[in-house]
């Protein structure tokens, strides 16, 4: 849908952003008195002991041009070896934001990603439209005139009927793979 040039655009950005994810994760900054004192005029806890970039960008006091600032102070005076030759590279704007979002929010896209991955688990999950929701002890009554009334297709559309608690659904899992009707 869209041309060559965008696409290999697009696909370079993405290299971009994940190249730097990556060095920021095996970069560190060592606790020197310059770092600490930059950490210290951003409101933000002066190291003790080595950190990775990565660690720091996920404080919310700090940006990543400040990552960058502390990048360059911990290298001062530092005899460069063979891992740090490479450069701080260059990025634009977007793709410094993006690298801040990515790292920042890191734990909420997993958390997020999990929650997706659990809700198609469900969805997957059918449940037998014969099925006696009044024989299924532990469901709460309003959840089991719920379902019984609506008699839904999988254990993700029941989870989303208003009535039936995440509880509802685990006792009726479990009923399932019990009784073998678990496909």
């Amino acid at each position: 849908m869209i041309d060559k040039a965008r696409y290999d655009h697009v696909k370079e950005k993405e290299r971009l952003i994940e190249a730097e994810e990556e060095r920021l994760k095996v970069t560190s900054a060592s606790p020197k008195e310059s770092v600490n004192e930059y950490l210290e005029s951003k409101n933000s806890t002066p190291l003790k002991t080595g950190c990775m970039l990565c660690e720091l960008l996920r404080r919310p006091e700090l940006c990543y041009d400040d990552i960058t600032e502390i990048e360059k102070r911990s290298r001062e005076g530092r005899k460069e070896d063979s891992k740090e030759t490479s450069q701080i590279p260059e990025l634009s704007d977007e793709i410094k934001e993006q690298v801040e979002i990515s790292v920042k929010y890191e734990g909420y896209i997993r958390q997020q990603r999990q929650t997706v991955a659990q809700f198609k688990k469900l969805e997957r999950k059918k449940l037998p439209p014969d099925l006696n929701y009044s024989e299924i002890g532990n469901i709460s009554k309003e959840g089991r005139e719920k379902l019984d009334k609506i008699k839904p297709e999988s254990l993700g559309q029941a989870s989303r009927i208003t009535g039936v608690s995440p509880a509802d659904i685990g006792v009726l899992a479990i009923y399932l793979k019990a009784k073998g009707l678990d496909r």
